[in-house]
């Protein structure tokens, strides 16, 4: 039998700053890989206190996800 398969994942450590890039890089996975490919992008973030808006890096994702423009069906998670 085969081994199952798992995803192979991509680790992103960082502060939630816009000049850290996350733009960039969630533009980047979204445009490389389809939702059937076996990729995941793993954030380990965090907002810092002098950054405006919500703290939650979830919503924040998700939100730029619903950007018209944007890709979003490949996997990624936070955590």
């Amino acid at each position: 039998p085969k081994p199952p398969v798992r995803p192979f994942t991509f680790l992103a450590v960082f502060k939630w700053e816009h000049r850290k890039g996350w733009d960039l890089l969630l533009d980047a996975y979204w445009s490389l890989f389809e939702p059937s490919d076996e990729v995941l992008l793993k954030l380990v973030t965090w907002v810092p206190s002098w950054e405006s808006g919500g703290k939650d890096v979830k919503r924040r994702i998700e939100q730029y996800a619903n950007v018209p423009s944007k890709r979003r069906d490949a996997l990624w998670e936070y955590g």
